[in-house]
């Protein structure tokens, strides 16, 4: 009877060591995954392992994918012989010598045990050292995913808890992209299915507006049932007060364009700074697609000369609100009978109330159409 104890009391402690194991182990998941959102004060990287953060020898690397923008008014160059890597503002420059494994400043001073790392074609560099050199801030923050490593320059004014807040639609959608993208890797194993055939329709690009708010999220969940995207078209003054629709849209896959109301060039200029500085601050995103009618033609030169992009309309069909399942009809059977399999629609101002929007999707779908949003790709 007391042998019979003393193995139950053994049982006991080796499940007790086991479960404290298992509940250290998660406490460590994050920080072992080697998993982090890397951001420049609002700029969310693309989340890829080759671009991934990393801790060696007690110090954080970070892609030079993280100055290739001018979020932090430091920028990344690199020698044609590619033995060369920098970083630079106006007045300081850091150069890496990737052969030797050196670094120097502008002067000629070294820095001794400083060098960045070659992974493939991408740069990693020292952040500490970075961060002080250019005056720079960092935090490592964990967040409701995985942890998040931020760099921000003094003229910062979101806060990490603000930046969270305001981003965490965007940060979800960038973790579920980069665990879709493992995917193909984690299921090397499984047997093979058959692949999946390219739908025989056509390509149909969704292009709306909302005058009413209120109709967005009843539009939205049409599009979810049938499982399409559309692009919205926003005003610069629409923007303002509807970020949680716009957080929404860039969430769910959808694409943003912005509406100019402008007649003049400058004003053109003003409005696009203005959507985008607003969409930026809802949803931490851009866009680069521009609506724009047919009295405004004369700015497309202006706006495509700026780096964007003009929806290019196939089929108008906004006089004409989808009030019913004939007009609904109409419209499909006007896209169906169009030549070439890419038809971009102009479906004008949407509303909840019109019973078409939710036949059209139907036909679409049991005509094996793909239901799209236009792309900056498209043009």
């Amino acid at each position: 009877m007391k042998k019979t104890r003393n193995i139950r009391r053994l049982w006991c402690l080796a499940l007790a060591l086991l479960l404290v194991g298992q509940l250290t182990a998660t406490r460590g998941d994050a920080a072992q995954t080697g998993v982090y959102f890397t951001v420049a004060d609002r700029r969310v990287l693309e989340m890829e392992d080759a671009t991934m953060p990393f801790m060696q020898d007690g110090q954080w690397y970070i892609p030079h994918t993280v100055f290739t923008q001018q979020e932090l008014d430091v920028f990344y160059g690199r020698t044609h012989d590619r033995q060369t890597a920098y970083l630079m503002t106006i007045r300081q420059t850091l150069s890496f010598d990737l052969v030797n494994g050196t670094c120097y400043d502008q002067s000629g001073r070294s820095y001794y045990n400083i060098h960045a790392i070659v992974k493939g074609d991408v740069v990693f560099f020292p952040l500490n050292m970075v961060a002080n050199f250019f005056d720079l801030n960092w935090s490592y923050r964990n967040t409701f995913l995985v942890p998040m490593i931020r760099i921000t320059d003094s003229s910062s004014t979101l806060s990490d808890d603000a930046f969270l807040d305001a981003g965490a639609t965007l940060l979800q959608s960038r973790y579920n992209d980069y665990l879709q993208s493992i995917a193909p890797a984690e299921e090397e194993e499984e047997p093979e299915t058959p692949a999946v055939s390219t739908p025989a329709g056509q390509r149909v690009y969704l292009l709306m507006s909302f005058s009413n708010f209120l109709d967005a999220q009843a539009v939205l969940d049409d599009l979810e049932q049938y499982g399409g995207q559309a692009t919205v078209a926003f005003t610069a003054a629409q923007m303002e007060g509807q970020d949680d629709l716009l957080r929404q849209l860039v969430g769910q896959g959808h694409a943003v364009a912005i509406a100019l109301e402008a007649t003049t060039e400058a004003e053109a200029v003003a409005e696009l700074a203005a959507a985008n500085g607003a969409l930026w601050d809802a949803a931490c995103s851009k866009t680069r697609l521009v609506f724009l009618t047919q009295e405004q033609s004369a700015l497309a030169s202006l706006v495509e000369s700026l780096g964007y992009t003009v929806c290019d309309i196939d089929v108008d069909y906004s006089p004409y609100p989808l009030t019913g399942s004939s007009r609904a009809g109409r419209l499909y059977s006007s896209i169906t009978s169009r030549s070439g399999r890419d038809v971009c629609v102009y479906l004008g101002d949407e509303k909840a109330s019109a019973p078409g929007l939710g036949n059209l999707l139907s036909r679409m779908e049991d005509g094996e159409c793909r239901i799209l949003a236009y792309r900056e790709t498209l043009s």
